[in-house]
């Protein structure tokens, strides 16, 4: 039997992914009561970017990273997945930590 990617589960964990990743990019930078911490026009891209990271980390581990272990009786299917979709998933995960970290360059004026 040919094994293939289960690409609706694959895009909806993603999508799960890109909201939490950007979320908690925007946890990251704020400071509370003091604003921001990067200049006004790095904190789009910065939330892009860690969403970037969500999406790979919520497509490739998919129900394991949102349920983790809690099943009571039968653990669920694991989401059909192959080569390409998990290089897929890794390209996603380094183009964002790529991206965040250009943009913390800078704005610490390394670049």
């Amino acid at each position: 039997m040919k094994k293939e990617t289960d690409w609706i589960s694959w895009t909806l964990h993603a999508l799960l992914g890109a909201f939490i990743g950007a979320v908690l990019g925007f946890a990251i930078i704020t400071r509370r009561r003091h604003g921001f911490w990067l200049d006004d026009t790095l904190i789009h891209p910065f939330i892009i970017a860690s969403a970037l990271v969500g999406v790979g980390i919520g497509s490739m581990f998919g129900d394991k990273l949102w349920l983790g272990d809690n099943y009571k009786m039968f653990p669920p299917d694991a989401p059909k997945t192959t080569g390409f979709s998990k290089a897929l998933s890794v390209l996603f995960i380094g183009a964002g930590l790529l991206v965040s970290m250009a943009i913390i360059a800078r704005h610490f004026k390394m670049i």
